[in-house]
């Protein structure tokens, strides 16, 4: 006598918590997609705070903003030390000395010209 839809409002429950799942991680997706460098700030804001539309629009603009490329977190990309010098309580000889050994060695001295090469002089 009746039709049997349930499994059709199976398919239709199924399609409607997929597509509202893909909606409130949307930030998330283009954040990942445009290979954002603040990514874990954006998944933070997103997961903890979409719950509330202010929340879920915060984190669409985290995403969609212009990257700046610097890291979200301190020490991703570090310098190379420099090199190692006395410590700050090295004795003032020390850091003297140090300081000296950094600057390019001097040019080595000119030799004195000899006094009898010069024109016009007979020997």
């Amino acid at each position: 006598m009746f039709p049997n839809t349930f499994g059709h409002d199976v398919l239709r429950a199924y399609l409607l918590a997929g597509a509202l799942t893909d909606i409130y991680f949307l930030p998330t997706l283009i954040a990942a997609f445009k290979r954002r460098s603040d990514l874990l700030h954006i998944i933070v804001v997103n997961v903890l705070t979409s719950w509330t539309i202010i929340g879920w629009v915060i984190a669409l603009i985290m995403a969609v903003a212009e990257d700046d490329g610097r890291p979200s977190y301190r020490g991703r990309y570090r310098e190379p030390p420099g090199p190692a010098g006395p410590p700050a309580s090295a004795h003032p000889a020390s850091q003297w000395l140090y300081q000296q050994q950094q600057h390019e060695a001097p040019a080595p001295p000119v030799p004195y010209p000899d006094p009898y090469d010069y024109p016009g002089y007979d020997s």
